[in-house]
């Protein structure tokens, strides 16, 4: 089979392929001088593609004359290596793998292949570059939430580049670069979940029946209980799968919430605090509640205290990791009758089905709706369900006046 060949290439050792049947975007492959790597960058459209080209050319030249010592880069810092100082930063902060993992793959995915390669100094000459990251997010579709993450990430690098004295504080690359809001609590952007993106009860107990049969092929008929726990307890995945024989309060029929498992790859499943810390406990409607007695009694007699009550299909002790979860979601959700998008085929040319367009964690969001609706919990009772940070973030997620809402309570004060 015969090699493709670059669309360009430069006797640096830079090359720049088209898109093919296999690979979509345009690839940039070439090898650092410093570090001995072959980086391959990738971009969706020709001119992006060729302006990275022609900027990697002019590093790799100015690269290939620097001497290197002991194999360690010598020459002036990229901004790679500015990301590089940031992640250690966070590692001796005490940041979780996960934590660092993420932050890194929007790194990657976003940052790098248009400034990773860049000296600081050129990045920061100009705002051009954090520019084009941003636009080349929109123009994806990303949602404000991973523009913001983004955003925030670029911002972060300035500041470090500013306080190792890698940029003059008068040279600001993101000055007038504007992007949403800075991150609130949880981890989440404080905007509005629309009713689109929440399942409704119908579609929530047929995911749970759905779940059930998968449950009842496979010999776990506890699976549709998850589903039920999830989405009328709100629940996250990490504290879902966490709990155990003594999480369960027996006498209140509600579960005790205190930590919740972590993955990385760095050190796979660990346990750990609930985000923001908190612990909580969280009451049951009488059905699931009369179901999850039934399955704590079940384990307890099999493990005792520390059993899971839904571990992974791993084994009784290995919890449900996101893609062991998304894998069984997936199915059950197509079966449920859930909308799903578009099929597509895998890089390697599989046929993939069409994701549901409302993914696992939107159950969560169905829970705070229900707890306030249908079970008359106020929104401060929500907040605290959730282990939110504050109830003005939980009714700025799921709390909009309607239509009428001025004329309505203009009949209520003339009334007074």
């Amino acid at each position: 089979m015969a090699r493709t060949r670059p669309l360009l290439h430069h006797d640096l050792g830079v090359d720049l392929y088209a898109p093919t049947e296999t690979f979509a975007s345009f690839r940039l492959v070439w090898r650092d001088p410093f570090t001995g790597t072959r980086p391959n960058r990738r971009y969706a459209d020709r001119a992006t593609a060729e302006a990275a080209y022609e900027q990697t050319v002019a590093y790799v030249r100015g690269a290939a004359s620097v001497a290197t010592t002991g194999g360690r880069r010598s020459g002036p810092p990229t901004v790679d290596d500015l990301f590089a100082a940031v992640q250690e930063r966070w590692r001796l902060k005490g940041r979780k793998d996960r934590y660092i993992e993420k932050r890194a793959g929007v790194y990657r995915t976003w940052i790098a292949p248009t400034c990773g390669s860049l000296t600081v100094l050129d990045w920061g000459s100009t705002d051009e570059h954090c520019l084009r990251v941003l636009a080349a997010a929109r123009t994806a579709g990303r949602a404000d939430a991973t523009v913001q993450n983004i955003g925030a990430l670029l911002r972060l690098l300035v500041s470090t580049a500013w306080a190792r004295k890698m940029l003059p504080t008068t040279t600001d690359p993101m000055r007038g670069v504007e992007y949403v809001a800075g991150r609130k609590a949880d981890d989440e952007a404080a905007v509005y979940v629309p009713p689109s993106a929440r399942p409704t009860t119908e579609m929530v107990r047929a995911l749970a029946d759905a779940f059930d049969a998968r449950g009842d092929e496979d010999g776990r008929s506890w699976l549709g209980l998850m589903v039920r726990v999830a989405a009328f307890g709100g629940l996250r995945l990490g504290e879902l799968t966490a709990l155990r024989v003594s999480s369960y309060d027996t006498e209140r029929n509600a579960l005790v919430v205190s930590e919740a498992w972590g993955h990385s790859k760095a050190a796979g499943a660990k346990r750990q605090t609930p985000k923001n810390g908190r612990r909580r406990t969280v009451l049951l409607p009488g059905s699931v509640a009369e179901a999850m007695a039934k399955r704590v009694a079940e384990v307890d007699a099999d493990h005792g205290a520390d059993g899971l009550l839904f571990p992974g299909p791993k084994g009784a002790t290995h919890p449900f990791t996101e893609g062991e979860l998304r894998r069984v979601f997936e199915r059950a959700a197509r079966s449920a009758g859930w909308a799903c998008g578009p099929a597509g085929r895998t890089p390697k040319g599989q046929v993939r089905k069409g994701r549901p367009v409302i993914p696992w964690r939107n159950l969560r969001h169905h829970a705070a709706v229900w707890l306030h609706d249908t079970a008359g919990y106020d929104w401060a009772d929500v907040s605290r369900t959730l282990g939110h940070h504050s109830v003005a973030f939980t009714q700025a997620r799921y709390v909009r006046p309607s239509a009428d809402a001025e004329e309505r309570n203009l009949t209520a004060m003339k009334s007074l």
